[in-house]
């Protein structure tokens, strides 16, 4: 609920730059011709550099992904996009290709863009069989909540039974604090719930703090024209903060007595559980001060996705697992964005070409997402959308026109052609549609440069809806 509040405060934000959006998209796509022969040359060149994929299909081998292990075979984060928040296509090829980088290439660790504390639940179902793969999925959000996700973590389930080194399920993004709060509690109380009881009770009192700040900040938006966006909240920050502070001056102080009644992984769980609430805490407070030039929630929020991935791999480290595929948005994989330093462009930094990231573009097809009413300023429900064919100028059409309907592209490799390395290093018009949607295409799109924001693309010309679980 925190991304769909940042999507509408964006969208509110943005009333004004949308029209100027479509009026740059009619401008560009009229002039828009890169080549002297026009974008069929640049198709067919794309097409001599593309890998072409016979399925997205997970348990349908690898044949065909072959070329792939030469691109990824000294990588540490492979960072899986997605154009959309609501397209099967894209979940299905995720699972595909983390089911190629475990069984071939020895990743045991993935990370979603989902809270931190719910992807524990999902983790001890894969390691323990406790709870289901859906407990930790409905904690999270509307988005991972479909049959694609739950198959994929049935298939997690299914290999951790068979083989000796386990799969691990994390989530690096925080929102919600309710789960870390649940979890951090219960290690407490198992270390010395007497002497910790005082922190025990201040924590429960977060339990709803989040459903309280989301009522806030809808009301807000409801109210938009004329509310007063910094006035003091009904959330008290203040008070939240310095608890949080407190208790994590009590687990460095305790640290030996934590240390002799759980062990040192736990105490570190410990201590990331409680970075991920203040991590959540913190975000809730900027949402609800964000102002209409404001981009401090996006950037605190890719700069904390970051820790997180980083904090999980040195910890994963530990128990000799350094390697990591994400699942997570274009916008949080790219290497850049327009108005906010990304999660992507972070770890890039971090890690160099040990990182690659893996941008997903489609042409036409439905998927689902949050419809969005410019008019009440609101969103209504959660609805299928269809794109019966892209704008033929955008960077989604000159891909289709290779006729290769599923296929992967190396930017690096492809760049080695003169003609390709001009086109992708040349703002492109990508696909760039979240939580929320107001049903207008031409609004969706984002300038890019393919080979800046992305080490690599897979394009699925046609694409069906994520299958939500109904209840």
């Amino acid at each position: 609920m925190g991304e769909v509040y940042m999507e509408e405060k964006k969208n509110k934000v943005n009333k004004v730059k949308s029209f100027m959006i479509v009026a740059a998209l009619v401008v560009a796509f009229v002039g828009y011709k890169v080549f002297s022969g026009g974008t069929g040359d640049v198709s067919e060149a794309l097409k001599k550099e593309m890998v072409p994929l016979k399925t997205v299909q997970a348990k349908s081998g690898f044949e065909d992904m072959e070329p792939l292990k030469e691109m990824l075979k000294d990588k540490q984060i492979v960072a899986m996009g997605e154009a959309t928040h609501g397209t099967s296509d894209f979940f299905k090829m995720k699972h595909r290709m983390f089911e190629f980088l475990v069984e071939e290439m020895d990743f045991r660790v993935f990370a979603i863009e989902g809270e931190f504390g719910a992807a524990q639940v999902i983790n001890d179902y894969i390691l323990n069989g406790t709870g289901s793969a859906r407990d930790g999925l409905k904690a999270m959000s509307w988005i991972g909540d479909t049959e694609e996700v739950v198959e994929m973590i049935e298939w997690m389930r299914e290999f951790n039974n068979n083989n000796e080194r386990k799969i691990k399920f994390y989530g690096f993004d925080m929102q919600n604090p309710n789960e870390s709060v649940k979890r951090l509690i219960g290690y407490l109380e198992k270390v010395d719930s007497s002497n910790y009881k005082e922190y025990i009770d201040k924590l429960k009192k977060l339990e709803g703090v989040y459903e309280s700040s989301q009522k806030e900040a809808l009301e807000r938006l409801a109210k938009s024209r004329g509310v007063d966006i910094n006035s003091s909240s009904i959330v008290d920050f203040a008070t939240i903060e310095a608890n949080i502070a407190q208790l994590q001056d009590l687990l460095n102080r305790d640290k030996e007595t934590f240390l002799k009644n759980s062990s040192e992984a736990e105490y570190k769980m410990a201590l990331q559980l409680l970075k991920n609430i203040s991590q959540c805490v913190k975000e809730m407070e900027m949402n609800l001060k964000l102002t209409t030039d404001d981009q401090e929630g996006f950037n605190f929020r890719d700069k904390s996705m970051a820790e997180n991935v980083k904090w999980i791999l040195d910890y994963e480290s530990g128990f000799g697992n350094d390697k990591v595929m994400l699942w997570a948005h274009n916008g949080h994989v790219s290497m850049s964005y327009s108005n906010y330093s990304t999660m992507g462009g972070r770890l890039k930094d971090l890690y160099g070409s040990k990182y690659y990231s893996i941008g997903f573009e489609f042409y036409s097809g439905t998927f689902n997402a949050l419809k969005f009413d410019p008019a009440t300023n609101s969103v209504i429900s959660l609805e299928k959308f269809t794109i019966e064919k892209c704008n033929e100028k955008a960077f989604a059409s000159v891909l289709n026109n290779t006729s290769i309907p599923l296929g992967f592209i190396d930017f690096k490799s492809a760049a080695k052609n003169r003609k390709v390395n001009k086109f992708l290093s040349t703002g492109q018009y990508m696909h760039f549609i979240r939580a929320v949607y107001t049903g207008v295409e031409d609004q969706t799109f984002e300038l890019q440069k393919p080979i800046r924001d992305y080490d690599g693309l897979i394009f699925i010309s046609n694409t069906t809806e994520s299958k939500m679980i109904k209840e």
